[in-house]
């Protein structure tokens, strides 16, 4: 797995539920990998902002080791921070062998720092899913 098939599930899943552009920005570091504006019910406004896809092959063996996000930057923390900050919507939804989890921004600035062992970043995580995309728990918190 890597994070072009995350990628695909996500785009299979969250589709039917509005509009998803893949972002490559290289102007603006940071920037999430995805804008998204979709719907939770068909006849209520859409909810629009910014996903964040990242993945990793294994959880650490031993479960306190601190979990490592390899491809987590300083930039994508600070964006996803000063973004949340003014009041906008964003996530990182982490993949991890066959576990999902959906992270806020603060949840998000521990990882960098290197602070969360595998048991805390599950505690944290918004919304977890083992196997298949918990989908309509993603577009649950997406859209609150």
């Amino acid at each position: 797995m890597s994070e072009d098939a995350l990628r695909q599930i996500v785009r299979r899943e969250l589709s039917p539920f509005g509009k998803l552009i893949r972002i490559e920005n290289m102007v603006n570091a940071g920037t999430p990998d995805i804008n998204y504006l979709i719907r939770r019910y068909p006849k209520v406004e859409p909810a629009c902002g910014w996903l964040e896809l990242k993945h990793e092959d294994r959880w650490p063996t031993r479960r306190t080791t601190v979990f490592r996000c390899a491809s987590l930057t300083r930039e994508q923390v600070d964006w996803q921070t000063h973004w949340a900050l003014a009041g906008g919507r964003v996530w990182t939804l982490i993949q991890v062998h066959r576990d999902y989890l959906l992270v806020d921004h603060l949840t998000l600035g521990a990882l960098f720092a290197l602070q969360l062992h595998p048991p805390d970043l599950r505690r944290m995580a918004k919304v977890q899913g083992v196997g298949s995309l918990p989908t309509a728990e993603i577009v649950k918190c997406l859209t609150a």
